[in-house]
């Protein structure tokens, strides 16, 4: 056999030996964090209508924008995740954001409501009119996968656009 053959065949053989290795983390299926961020606009709309509204969301969960709509997103997706960390939510729907350097602040509560997507189940995250920052928003969530939720992201004044998408993952253990 020729060295280069040789060189081929074990190569191959290699390959063949680790494949289990590099299997999905996740053999169900189920989508990741890593998997969002990574999805368009439109594979973002469709799986989260795909998704049932799932457990509410409680404890500690890091958020982030995976899209933005204009054509800043990405400049604008980069300096909110730089600031915003997610949510502290509790039991009874309420919660508070997380920013950087452990701040907490500007909270609200969420609750079950239609999405504006399709009329079904979803989280509802709106704030008072006149909330520094987020007064004019409205998130929408859905858990698309044991405790990671996906959910549009609106701009509610004049009239509602929708402005992106984000992630919010459970912490396991965080409060």
């Amino acid at each position: 056999m020729r060295p280069t053959l040789l060189r081929t065949a074990g190569c191959a053989a290699g390959l063949l030996l680790l494949a289990p290795l590099a299997a999905p983390a996740d053999p169900g299926g189920c989508p990741t964090e890593r998997d969002l961020r990574r999805m368009d606009a439109g594979q973002l709309r469709e799986l989260f209508l795909e998704s049932d509204l799932g457990t509410p969301l409680v404890g500690a969960a890091r958020g982030r924008l995976v899209s933005l709509a204009d054509r800043r997103g990405p400049v604008r997706t980069g300096l909110t995740n730089a600031a915003w960390k997610g949510k502290t939510a509790e039991p009874d729907g309420t919660f508070v954001n997380r920013w950087v350097g452990g701040v907490h602040a500007i909270g609200s509560r969420y609750e079950v409501g239609p999405s504006w997507l399709d009329g079904r189940p979803a989280l509802v995250v709106e704030y008072p009119p006149g909330t520094p920052i987020l007064g004019k928003t409205r998130d929408e969530l859905r858990e698309v996968a044991p405790g990671l939720y996906l959910g549009p992201l609106y701009d509610k004044t004049p009239c509602p656009v929708l402005r992106g998408w984000l992630v919010l993952r459970v912490e396991p253990g965080r409060r």
